[in-house]
């Protein structure tokens, strides 16, 4: 039998929103007023998509209606990854989201759902729409994007005065040095941030770009900044040389010179 989908709040009456069988996932987020109300008042909501389970286009609709009801949630954790989505369904969800003014927890899994640049840069527009986040995790593996979405990315972390934990998975998208370069140097600069994690792998990074890089590591660039206390970056698939992976680690070493929990894994 094929998984269901799961939604489960964090509630003291777990069954309130009841498991429906993978034929009829769609009701789930296309059910009637009744649906609405009684998930209107959850703070933290988990909604979970197998990959052998695929939703229509008024599945999807549904989905992005129940999440704009959700007025009061703090915590959502949103995996559809592997879905047949497209660009046009990361605006209507970026649009969804930007509505949540409580939320301070979010993680969102789209891997291999075709976002493009056009999908990833409206849910990084979306960012400083939530102006309690606080945690975000981004999984955008493998969606065709270019240094836009990244630009996006960095454009919009430094717009969001109240995120101290930030993981942002962009590995398999041809962002090249430029948009790996950009987004580590927003994101590190970024004075309120604890712990960010950073998965760059197979992004296009050249040797040029990973001596530019460490520059930005060693703090030897123009660009000054107070490292947060942890740091993981990943920059593996990228066929760097044994120079450009030395550099990389001269320049994690440093950091951790000043204080920062660094690991660079090349």
């Amino acid at each position: 039998m094929v998984a269901a989908p799961v939604l489960t709040p964090d509630l003291l009456r777990q069954s309130l929103v009841p498991l429906v069988d993978a034929s009829t996932a769609f009701r789930l987020f296309s059910a009637a007023r009744q649906l609405y109300e009684e998930t209107s008042y959850l703070v933290s909501v988990t909604i979970t998509l197998p990959r052998d389970v695929q939703l229509d286009d008024a599945g999807f609709q549904g989905l992005v209606r129940l999440i704009t009801k959700l007025k009061k949630l703090q915590s959502l954790s949103l995996s559809l990854g592997y879905q047949q989505l497209g660009w046009n369904f990361g605006s209507k969800l970026a649009a969804a989201l930007s509505k949540l003014c409580c939320i301070s927890n979010l993680a969102v899994d789209v891997r291999h759902t075709d976002l493009g640049d056009e999908g990833i840069s409206a849910l990084a527009q979306a960012i400083p729409e939530m102006p309690q986040l606080s945690c975000l995790d981004l999984r955008l593996g493998f969606n065709r994007a270019g240094c836009r979405a990244s630009s996006a990315l960095a454009q919009s972390l430094k717009l969001a005065p109240k995120l101290t934990d930030v993981k942002l998975e962009l590995d398999i998208n041809r962002i090249g040095d430029q948009g790996v370069c950009h987004l580590i140097s927003s994101a590190i600069g970024m004075a309120q941030l604890k712990r960010l994690c950073l998965d760059l792998s197979q992004t296009g990074l050249t040797q040029q770009g990973a001596h530019l890089l460490a520059t930005i590591l060693r703090g030897e660039s123009s660009y000054s900044f107070t490292p947060p206390p942890w740091i993981e970056l990943d920059v593996r698939g990228n066929n760097l040389k044994s120079e450009a992976r030395k550099d990389l680690a001269k320049g994690a070493a440093l950091l951790q010179a000043r204080g920062c929990h660094c690991t660079c894994r090349v």
